[in-house]
């Protein structure tokens, strides 16, 4: 009996620590936080704003920011706080092998624009296996005062064995 106890007591002290984690990513996500949570210092031609939105979907802005409730965030909407939105919602990660969100500057501070990369793999879905949101933000850094915006939206799926592409694309899967 006293052996359960204790593994009761460890069991809520991991997981309150866990829940404090998750608070602290989402009010100041750095890149040495969890693994999940990077800010590339690769070159923006490669794979950055300007990179080919051509393989992802484009999805509906509004829905996007009404969906995400990004319009309640209009005082600190940049592209930190947007991550650590992502990583702190309590959304259920049963079946997930992993979850990734990740930010491309595109170059020295101060930039203008950043490319959010959130992706995850390993759905509980029958069709769909990963799902990748591509969301690209602006800033006037001449305009201090002005907020970071969401100008654009994509996704992108890969589908489970026999259910459609298992590369990334914008095609759905069956």
């Amino acid at each position: 009996m006293m052996v359960k106890h204790w593994a009761v007591v460890a069991l809520l002290a991991v997981s309150q620590l866990a829940c404090n984690q998750v608070q602290d990513i989402a009010q100041d996500p750095t890149p040495e936080t969890p693994v999940n949570a990077t800010e590339a210092e690769s070159d923006a031609a490669e794979d950055g704003i300007r990179g080919d939105r051509s393989e992802y979907r484009e999805m509906d802005l509004s829905q996007f920011i009404e969906g995400n409730q990004l319009d309640q965030m209009e005082d600190q909407l940049n592209p930190r706080s947007l991550m650590g939105l992502i990583l702190s919602r309590p959304v259920s990660l049963e079946g997930r092998a992993e979850e990734t969100v990740m930010i491309d500057y595109g170059g020295p501070p101060p930039s203008d624009t950043a490319v959010i990369k959130h992706t995850m793999m390993g759905l509980p879905d029958d069709s769909v296996n990963s799902m990748r949101y591509r969301i690209e933000m602006t800033w006037d850094p001449q305009r201090p005062d002005q907020n970071w915006e969401v100008v654009w939206v994509g996704q992108q799926f890969r589908c489970q064995q026999g259910r459609g592409p298992q590369e990334w694309g914008s095609e759905g899967c069956i």
